[in-house]
């Protein structure tokens, strides 16, 4: 790596991705932050580009901003590391940042639930513009992804403390046979949604449970969104593989990370 870029990453201290309860076994990771050699060549581009006065003797800031892939990786192993008979969840988008991160999750073994992903529809209709990176054809940048792993051997999962703690730009959650069925009967009915159920009870038309514990068991209504709006869900089609980066070189004068 260019030395340039080096002052611009943070040194590695032992930190840990952002991971919260939502019940007894069931932990969530999201809002991921972005990391790499892109952030940091891209403000060398934006110094290099301006002229002087206006550009500062030195691009770098005092203090480095951005994390390097070594960092983050780290990041999430040790938060993985604490996790211990559970399910974790996780949501990404697909804009850049959560985009990559999506990437370090699959190599972690996460799965992405069905092999689907999810149109939101509260965003414009996709561009015609070119992709704001490589691992996805358009330049939609919210197709939405449940991605989930089992550690160790959870027996109960219990029922979450708080709802829709897994809303990365558009994942919803509700549990109980109630909470489906008004969750069904609102103007959110056709937005990705997980729910817990008592192991007994049977999923409604258009859920399909994908985990069960002696407890609860966990479902999502893929099936219910892509019977009304088939364009709304896909099998998945998105590249997540973090070697589609290297040498990635996207043109700055057109392009801005989201």
């Amino acid at each position: 790596m260019d030395d340039k870029l080096k002052a611009f990453f943070m040194p590695y201290h032992n930190q840990k991705q952002v991971c919260t309860s939502i019940s007894k076994g069931v932990y969530y990771l999201g809002h991921f932050q972005c990391f790499g050699e892109i952030l940091p060549r891209h403000r060398l581009w934006a110094w290099n580009k301006s002229s002087p006065p206006a550009r500062s003797t030195n691009p770098a800031p005092l203090q480095p901003t951005f994390r390097s892939q070594d960092f983050q990786e780290r990041s999430l192993d040790r938060t993985l590391e604490d996790l211990k008979d559970c399910v974790v969840l996780s949501t990404t988008p697909s804009y850049f940042s959560q985009f990559q991160n999506a990437c370090l999750l699959k190599s972690r073994g996460f799965q992405l639930l069905e092999g689907k992903c999810y149109r939101h529809p509260g965003y414009k209709d996709i561009s015609s513009y070119n992709p704001e990176h490589p691992g996805c054809k358009d330049r939609y940048l919210h197709w939405e992804h449940i991605w989930w792993k089992v550690i160790g051997e959870p027996k109960e999962i219990g029922l979450p403390t708080l709802l829709n703690q897994m809303n990365n730009c558009g994942v919803d959650s509700t549990y109980g046979l109630e909470g489906i069925q008004k969750h069904d009967g609102n103007d959110r009915r056709l937005y990705l949604t997980v729910a817990w159920l008592p192991r007994g009870q049977i999923f409604p038309k258009g859920w399909k449970r994908f985990y069960s514990a002696q407890d609860y068991k966990l479902g999502v209504n893929f099936d219910l969104i892509s019977g009304v709006f088939k364009s709304k869900v896909q099998i998945c089609d998105h590249d997540f593989d973090l070697k589609i980066f290297e040498n990635w070189e996207p043109d700055f004068d057109k392009w801005s990370p989201a």
